[in-house]
């Protein structure tokens, strides 16, 4: 097999087109890439060094797409993972996840830890863990983020709730039973919406 023409294509990207003498085919590479593998117009190259020339260039595309996301907003590894497999085999997908893993910009414990913060204001205990368990964070991470967690500070979040979405004008049991499968849920434990239930009623407004 020879490389036949090398021609820009667009942007950063070049057109080596390949000759095995009966018919041609283009591989379309960054152009660094061609420039570290010296290509030139007339080279041999086996189909080995053409496999491996395009498994790199679409490493360095899915790494790329992977350093856009994470712009974008933080991922935990699985759903980067999962993002990048859409376009890209997994064996790519993984090696580029463990890169990013390694340079500290995908990290799970972090990733965990800020959406702990911010789901716990709304949800309880159980739902904040099946929603990290859904997003990849290890069983081990996910306790360790939620060993400190008390009642006091759920049963908060599940009394707030009910402040706001409380139904004056329906019959008390049923406006109980609904509030209490809304929290439920939510991901609040029997004991955490018993105890918000009960602040409630102290209040008076059920």
């Amino acid at each position: 097999m020879f490389v036949t023409e090398i021609s820009r294509y667009k942007g950063s990207t070049v057109c080596v087109m390949l000759s095995n003498g009966q018919k041609s085919a283009p591989l379309y590479i960054h152009r660094s890439i061609a420039d570290r593998y010296s290509l030139s117009e007339g080279m041999e190259i086996t189909p080995a060094q053409v496999r491996t020339i395009k498994r790199e260039n679409d490493v360095r595309r899915a790494r790329e797409r992977a350093l856009y996301l994470a712009e974008d907003m933080e991922r935990s590894y699985k759903m980067m993972f999962d993002k990048l497999c859409a376009n890209y085999p997994e064996d790519i997908c993984r090696e580029v996840c463990d890169e990013l893993t390694q340079r500290g910009i995908i990290d799970d414990r972090r990733y965990a830890r800020r959406y702990c913060d911010a789901a716990l204001k709304k949800y309880g205990e159980y739902r904040v863990k099946h929603e990290l368990w859904k997003r990849g964070i290890s069983s081990e991470i996910i306790d360790e983020l939620l060993e400190d967690m008390d009642d006091e500070s759920s049963t908060e979040t599940a009394l707030r709730f009910l402040r706001s979405h409380i139904r004056r004008d329906r019959e008390p049991y049923k406006e109980k039973k609904r509030l209490y499968d809304a929290l439920a849920r939510r991901g609040f434990s029997y004991d955490v919406i018993t105890k918000a239930f009960a602040a409630l009623g102290e209040e008076d407004e059920l």
